[in-house]
């Protein structure tokens, strides 16, 4: 089983990463900007950064997450951890034009389980 971090220059993506490779698990870290980052792969949804890949803890583009979602029910992932933001379920106004929102609705809409990650400001 390989997992794919995303966003892989961010902070919460590369402490993804270093808990993943503690525990010993096969990871693959990617960015766009790869070459900024050592051992990095290229990414975008179009990419085969999903080759093999059965888990992804993505940091998604609202501009490319539906590419992404069909990209990854092709390469048979089987789970997507989606790193959104609280607003996206604020149950307001503003949540309805969030592009976290709009991103949930996206990558939600693969066959493969996905889950939430909203993680609270400091």
């Amino acid at each position: 089983m390989t997992i794919l971090v995303t966003g892989g220059r961010g902070r919460i993506a590369r402490a993804v990463y270093a808990g993943l490779t503690a525990a010993g698990r096969d990871v693959r870290i990617a960015s766009r900007a790869p070459a900024d980052l050592p051992g990095a792969i290229a990414y975008d949804p179009l990419s085969p950064a999903l080759d093999g890949v059965t888990q992804v803890f993505l940091y998604a583009d609202p501009s490319t997450a539906g590419l992404f979602a069909a990209a990854a029910d092709a390469a048979g992932v089987r789970q997507v951890v989606l790193l959104s933001s609280m607003s996206s379920q604020a149950g307001t106004d503003e949540a309805a034009g969030d592009p976290h929102a709009e991103t949930e609705q996206l990558v939600g809409s693969g066959s493969y389980a996905t889950t939430y990650c909203s993680p609270a400001r400091s």
